[in-house]
């Protein structure tokens, strides 16, 4: 189904908010064909700060880091579907 919206204008590219977290966790074919994810890492970093987070070993870490990266885009999925598509 298409939507009809009036009233908006273009600008450049890529726009307002565009920082790594938003360009990469919706773009992760970049994250794998570059091997970079410091994007994550320092989302991820600043979370464990936050939060005071500590993992008993590099195994948990990583599966909390794991875990944060698929979040992450999720909450990114997430955002455009309720600000552009939902009416």
């Amino acid at each position: 189904m298409l939507y009809a919206v009036a009233d908006l204008t273009c600008g450049p590219f890529p726009g307002p908010g565009s920082g790594n977290e938003r360009h990469v966790s919706m773009n992760p074919m970049h994250e794998f064909i570059y091997h970079n994810d410091n994007h994550v890492e320092d989302a991820f970093q600043r979370f464990k700060r936050a939060h005071n987070k500590n993992y008993r070993d590099k195994a948990a870490h990583e599966l909390r880091k794991h875990n944060f990266r698929h979040n992450l885009r999720s909450v990114a999925l997430h955002w455009i579907v309720w600000t552009y598509i939902v009416p």
